[in-house]
């Protein structure tokens, strides 16, 4: 029966657990067993404002944004929404550099993270985040200021040439990711504001 409960448990992708009751009931539908024994167990009532309902799954952004929006209702500082874009650079720079520095500068962007959610008035500015992300997203776009194509230096004594991606995908998309940033803690402040 352990065996056969963590197979299923495999192919299902949870823990395994022998009391399970789909477990009993592939038993009983197989006729490996007369009836199931959990026929008539039932699970405890969790309540809908349980603090872990729905953090089975990858938590991340929208965990975060759901306290800010649940967050008593203080005025969000833009302290608090530069120090969020502060961490949404660190991440972006981050995977930007990922085969270099980038596992340095995301484990002390997370860390900045822990701290920052643990700051009373920390989470108000998480819309900071989005903008955050702009900020590596143009300096590409600088980096590739006179693309695109193959660009050549020279000097007196050498020459070199790079190829350059165009600039306008990465403006773009910074600039759709630092007004989205604003202006969702804009429409945050100005509710607070009303509410």
């Amino acid at each position: 029966m352990d065996a056969g409960a963590a197979w299923l448990s495999a192919l299902n992708g949870v823990a395994p657990v022998v009391g399970d009751q789909r477990f009993y009931r592939t038993c009983v539908i197989d006729g490996t067993l007369e009836h199931s024994p959990a026929e008539y167990v039932r699970r405890p009532a969790v309540s809908s404002e349980s603090p872990t309902l729905g953090l089975t799954h990858a938590v991340g952004l929208v965990h975060t944004l759901k306290v800010m929006l649940s967050a008593p209702r203080s005025m969000p500082s833009w302290a608090a929404f530069g120090a969020w874009a502060a961490i949404g650079a660190g991440y972006s720079l981050g995977l930007f550099s990922i085969l270099t520095i980038g596992v340095g500068v995301l484990a002390v962007t997370a860390l900045a993270t822990i701290a920052l959610t643990r700051w009373r008035n920390g989470v108000g500015g998480a819309f900071g985040l989005i903008a955050g992300i702009a900020l590596p997203v143009f300096y590409v776009a600088y980096l590739n200021r006179d693309g695109p194509g193959t660009i050549c230096t020279s000097d007196a004594r050498s020459e070199s040439c790079v190829d350059e991606w165009s600039p306008w995908p990465f403006i773009t998309v910074g600039i759709l990711l630092l007004a989205a940033g604003s202006l969702a803690f804009v429409l945050l402040r100005r509710r607070r504001l009303e509410g």
